[in-house]
């Protein structure tokens, strides 16, 4: 098929299609916190995340934690949502069709991990927070890809920057 030989020329990326193939409901299924296996990572990610941050304080008081949460591009807005829904289903993998896209950034998993690390008193910022509401962020990523490009990286760099100032 057209998308295997794509991988293959390495014009998407192979772990994306390899994904879909093994597990087509891997999006919904991480970020809905629908399965045991999603369940599980997180909690791991997290329980790691805490106990590094404690320890690395333990031994240096005064350092300052910042945990940056930069999620697939479904969850940065409801433009980018329903573009990269069509983009990879044409890869293989499903979506729930009733998913709620009006309050696209806060799915489980994101609310899971901003409300755990607040928890713990670890600073926390959601990228898409950043974003003001009606900003394209679609060609901020790769085609076919969840990873942020030149693009992106240059402007999640002024919003951070820009978010920095205003905390002073």
């Amino acid at each position: 098929p057209e998308i295997v030989d794509s991988a293959n020329r390495d014009v998407i990326n192979p772990w994306e299609v390899s994904l879909a193939l093994a597990n087509p409901n891997y999006y919904d299924d991480l970020y809905n916190l629908r399965s045991e296996w999603s369940k599980r990572s997180v909690e791991c990610l997290l329980d790691n995340i805490i106990a590094n941050t404690r320890a690395i304080s333990k031994e240096h008081p005064n350092t300052e934690f910042l945990i940056i949460g930069i999620p697939d591009k479904f969850y940065w807005s409801e433009n980018s949502h329903a573009s990269t829904v069509k983009e990879y289903q044409s890869i293989g993998y499903r979506f729930e069709p009733n998913y709620n896209s009006k309050d696209i950034k806060n799915n489980p998993l994101s609310i899971l991990v901003s409300n755990t690390l607040q928890s713990k008193e670890i600073e926390y910022i959601y990228l898409p927070d950043l974003i003001v509401p009606g900003t394209e962020t679609y060609n901020w990523f790769y085609y076919r890809d969840m990873h942020i490009n030149n693009k992106g990286n240059q402007m999640v760099t002024r919003l951070l920057k820009k978010h920095m100032k205003i905390k002073q």
